[in-house]
């Protein structure tokens, strides 16, 4: 579980569990990438969705497409937080304990992952 990011000394602290089921906190090296969701505008317009050409050109006047076209209907990204920026871990800079820490970071992704795909598979089976 990440517990905090240092900017300062760009590392993230990460808290984890050990083959004996004991926690420890580990820092491992982030860099900053552009966000992948809003593509650094801090901003996006997806919560809308997809409208089509003839909602498009049926449903929207001249001055709802041109507050949509400027950005009016953006909502800040949730992704980011509206930084632009997203902390990920950075690889040239690992030690070989640090690899070992991130392949445990990456199992407990996919695992919580893998979770939060079965719950939303049964909320839409109403269980």
């Amino acid at each position: 579980m990440l517990v905090r990011i240092d900017e300062n000394r760009m590392i993230a602290v990460h808290e984890l569990i050990d083959d004996e089921g004991d926690e420890y906190c580990c820092a491992v090296p982030i860099r900053f990438e552009v966000c992948g969701t809003c593509r650094g505008k801090g901003s996006h317009s997806l919560h809308i969705g997809a409208i089509t050409a003839d909602e498009w050109s049926r449903d929207w006047c001249d001055e709802d497409r041109a507050r949509y076209l400027s950005g009016g209907y953006d909502k800040q990204c949730g992704d980011c937080g509206g930084r632009r920026v997203q902390p990920v871990i950075d690889e040239s800079r690992l030690t070989a304990d640090q690899m070992e820490d991130v392949e445990r970071i990456n199992e407990e992704a996919e695992a919580d992952w893998e979770a939060d795909q079965m719950a939303a598979a049964e909320r839409r089976f109403g269980c």
